[in-house]
């Protein structure tokens, strides 16, 4: 498993920061993909890709290490 450690929000581009923002807002992928102007599978795709980068399993994960290193 990758170390969370080496992760921060300055390696995230716009656009999976702006899906980051509405996924934690409770949005679907398909809202997300339609607020984006790209499909719901590329939604889908871009969170397995971030989980892969960052090592979280899931989103909760991913966003409760983004939250730790805004608050540590």
């Amino acid at each position: 498993e990758k170390s969370k450690q080496h992760f921060t929000a300055e390696k995230l581009d716009e656009r999976e920061k702006k899906a980051i923002r509405l996924r934690q807002q409770g949005k679907t992928a398909t809202e997300i993909g339609d607020e984006l102007h790209v499909s719901h599978k590329t939604i889908d795709k871009l969170f397995w890709k971030l989980y892969q980068r960052t090592g979280c399993r899931n989103f909760l994960e991913l966003s409760n290490t983004l939250q730790e290193e805004r608050h540590p």
